[in-house]
């Protein structure tokens, strides 16, 4: 399944992964369940300030927080493509109707 993003959601310029995922690297330290593993960043969330990444090891994908990147990020693991289409679709449909509300 392709992730297909929507409003609010971004994808990363593909140009800039390889930054992206040096910084996102520093970010996770040992215990996190993605330190170590070989990740690719597919989207990202500028408003809520979350990145989408992709888990080659395993197929995966989780959800980053970085709200103060000089800490460790918050991860939610999402394991389907399925999954991760829902939340992209429920903020989606929230952006959608709060821009209608404020025109």
């Amino acid at each position: 399944m392709t992730i297909e993003f929507k409003w609010p959601w971004t994808m990363v310029p593909l140009e800039r992964a390889d930054v992206w995922i040096a910084q996102i690297q520093k970010g996770i330290k040992p215990g996190n369940v993605l330190y170590g593993k070989k990740i690719f960043p597919s989207g990202y969330r500028e408003d809520k300030k979350v990145i989408l990444i992709e888990n080659d090891d395993d197929g995966s994908y989780a959800f980053l927080s970085y709200i103060d990147p000089s800490k460790e990020f918050t991860v939610e693991v999402v394991l389907s493509p399925q999954d991760v289409m829902k939340v992209i679709n429920q903020n989606h449909a929230q952006a959608v109707k709060a821009y209608e509300g404020e025109n």
